[in-house]
C-alpha cells in the first residue's frame, strides 16, 4: 500500500493509491508524490506484500512546495486565424 499523497503506477499507466500485480510480474513500479498540502514528507514507508514473497519497504521523502502564483498583468495582444485549423495568439 502507498501513504496518503503518494500515487503508484505499473505498466498499466494508472495512478493509484494502492495496485494489484500478479506473483509472476516482472516489471517497474513507479511512485510518485501527489500531495494536496504544503509541506515535507520524510521517511514515507511504502510496503510491498505478497503471500509468494518476503514483504519489502521501500522508504521516500519529498516536499511539496506553495504553487507560484497568479501571473499578473497577462492579456491577448493578438488573434490570427488562417486557412482550415492554422490559428494563434500572442500573449503578453
Amino acid at each position: 500500500a502507498v501513504p496518503l499523497c503518494w500515487q503508484s503506477q505499473d505498466a498499466g499507466n494508472t495512478w493509484a493509491s494502492s495496485i494489484n500485480v500478479p506473483h509472476t510480474f516482472n516489471g517497474q513500479i513507479y511512485v510518485r508524490m501527489n500531495a494536496d498540502a504544503v509541506g515535507e514528507f520524510t521517511n514515507i514507508e511504502i510496503t510491498h506484500t505478497n503471500v509468494n514473497a518476503s514483504p519489502v519497504v521501500i522508504t521516500v521523502s519529498g516536499v511539496a512546495n506553495p504553487p507560484a502564483g497568479e501571473l499578473e498583468n497577462l492579456f491577448f495582444s493578438e488573434y490570427i486565424e488562417g486557412a482550415s485549423n492554422n490559428k494563434a495568439i500572442e500573449i503578453f
